[in-house]
């Protein structure tokens, strides 16, 4: 549920609005998720990955880079993609460090894309129309349901 007001919630309505039901995807940061800073610049270190596991490169060396339970996104737009790293991960003296995700790899990332840790997406869609209620003190309600787009 999202509640806001004036332009803000018009500007919000429309953009559900233009989605146009379940056939519209949108990209969603978590505004909640948080990070470890100053990580590095993480990549993918190896073409043709698949599975559970990632092998990556680029971190600040020799430090805790992420925790059980953070996320990360690998694509852009449409490709974009969210996983959840299922154990702590320490780079090594180079910067290199590989990753136990769920759910498992769906394509394989091409090599050197980057990972995003700072800010992870997901790309969505809607399930059902977005809900709306508008008060008389010019607030917007907003009740949301989407599941990943895949």
């Amino acid at each position: 549920m999202a509640l806001t007001k004036g332009a803000q919630g018009r500007l919000l309505s429309a953009f559900f609005a233009g989605l146009g039901g379940p056939r519209g995807r949108f990209l969603f940061t978590d505004p909640s998720a948080d990070s470890l800073a100053g990580t590095g610049a993480p990549t993918v270190a190896l073409a043709n990955q698949t599975g559970a596991r990632l092998a990556t490169e680029g971190w600040e060396p020799d430090r805790l880079v992420l925790r059980a339970g953070d996320m990360l996104s690998l694509g852009s737009e449409d490709s974009t993609r969210l996983y959840q790293v299922t154990g702590d991960v320490t780079s090594n003296a180079t910067g290199a460090a590989t990753l136990a995700l769920t759910p498992r790899l769906r394509r394989a990332p091409p090599q050197f894309a980057p990972l995003n840790v700072s800010a992870p997406q997901v790309l969505l869609r809607l399930t059902e129309p977005v809900s709306t209620r508008i008060t008389r003190a010019d607030s917007y309600r907003f009740s949301v349901t989407a599941r990943e787009a895949l």
